[in-house]
């Protein structure tokens, strides 16, 4: 269970989601002054929104990724998660 738990992590691509999320955060703040609530609604809405379309891009990309040295090992192509099941969790 832990290892799908890391590769469902891995496919959501956290470092990518953390940089997305606080370039926004920092644009609400210089542009809108940034109450707490809309912060955090922002926060969560970013987190969504990157990890779900970083799994639909593992989808689409499984093919190819499969055949690249640096990424076979992916999530997808490696076979430690489905594709339907990437579709799926990154789906709105």
């Amino acid at each position: 269970m832990q290892a799908r738990l890391q590769a469902f992590y891995e496919l959501s691509k956290p470092r990518m989601v953390a940089l997305f999320v606080a370039v926004g955060l920092a644009a609400y703040v210089i542009e809108e002054g940034g109450t707490f609530e809309g912060l955090l609604a922002l926060a969560a809405v970013g987190v969504m929104a990157s990890s779900g379309t970083n799994m639909i891009t593992a989808y689409i990309d499984r093919e190819t990724d499969a055949l690249m040295e640096r990424t076979r090992h992916r999530p997808v192509p490696s076979g430690r998660i489905a594709p339907w099941e990437a579709l799926l969790s990154g789906a709105p």
